[in-house]
């Protein structure tokens, strides 16, 4: 994640708050990557800078998504208990 030297941080680039829901996140990636797009600019510098804030965009998006995906992982109560892993199958 970006540091506060580095640029603005993901949910600042994505605009929306870091207790955002999936939805309001997702929502607003889709929003902003229709107005970012590069091939929505027909004149060569806007092109540009839409094209490195569409990048930045997606980047911010797909941490975000992995962030999801870890937290599902991780986070979630195993399905499993330690007893039964120690004393294998019955």
């Amino acid at each position: 994640m970006p540091s506060e030297e580095q640029g603005p941080s993901y949910y600042a680039v994505l605009n929306v708050s870091r207790d955002a829901s999936d939805e309001e996140i997702k929502r607003t990636f889709r929003n902003l990557a229709q107005t970012y797009h590069p091939d929505k600019h027909s004149d060569p510098a806007r092109k540009a800078d839409a094209s490195a804030s569409f990048t930045l965009l997606q980047e911010a998006y797909e941490v975000e998504q992995l962030l999801q995906v870890h937290a599902q992982l991780f986070d979630s109560p195993p399905t499993y208990t330690i007893s039964a892993v120690m004393t294998g199958p019955q």
